[in-house]
């Protein structure tokens, strides 16, 4: 209050305490990391403490719930939509076909207009007779096709020609930097010695010259 230690009734009594001796910056500066890294120590501690308790808590009502490729099921809808009244709302979205089961506890489920990854125990088997006409579209191209409705066997796209992997040489694009395989996708322009991926190649041409190029595939 006044900018100094007041002297109280305490003090004059039993005298007031040791002064601690002064430190240095650099003392300081280690006890002072000492104490964070102690504090830092006892947090992550007590958190690991706490994360387990948590998960024990959890462990002793969870049920698993599974469910097989081909199933129908509802996903539980926890979106608040502005205007709408979530009491009066249905808690479970319309029907969906389970598609890929990526693990024990996720499945990848197949809406009218999209494709969910949704936990088990956000998911209900749907009992309905009368299914949407889409699933039953959907079950009818799978069966005519001979595989069952899954994504397990779908081909993994990884280049901007939209093409599953084969093994072929590989090389990057002087113009967007993507690699792309070379028989699919590789020009090579003559005159600057560059490589153009067919994406890129059109603005190129407006750029060069459609005249003063020349290129070659595969």
């Amino acid at each position: 209050m006044l900018g100094r230690e007041v002297n109280l009734p305490t003090d004059l009594v039993f005298g007031s305490p040791t002064s601690t001796p002064k430190q240095g910056y650099d003392q300081y500066v280690t006890n002072l990391e000492e104490a964070i890294e102690k504090a830092h120590s006892i947090a992550r501690t007590a958190l690991k403490t706490s994360q387990r308790v948590m998960k024990r808590d959890y462990d002793l009502k969870a049920r698993v719930h599974e469910y097989k490729v081909g199933d129908i099921v509802y996903i539980l809808d926890t979106a608040t939509v502005k205007g709408h009244c979530k009491k009066l709302s249905p808690p479970w979205k319309e029907p969906g076909i389970i598609t890929d089961q990526l693990t024990p506890y996720l499945y990848r489920v197949k809406l009218p207009r999209s494709r969910s990854t949704v936990n088990h125990d956000r998911m209900k088997l749907c009992r309905e007779e009368e299914l949407p006409s889409w699933i039953v579209k959907y079950r009818r191209n799978s069966e005519k096709s001979g595989a069952p409705p899954s994504d397990n066997k779908r081909k993994q796209l990884y280049c901007i020609c939209r093409e599953p992997d084969d093994g072929t040489l590989m090389v990057q694009c002087d113009e967007c930097f993507f690699l792309v395989p070379w028989t699919l996708c590789g020009h090579h322009f003559k005159n600057a010695g560059s490589r153009c991926c067919k994406i890129c190649l059109p603005a190129v041409f407006k750029s060069i010259g459609y005249s003063e190029l020349g290129y070659c595939v595969g």
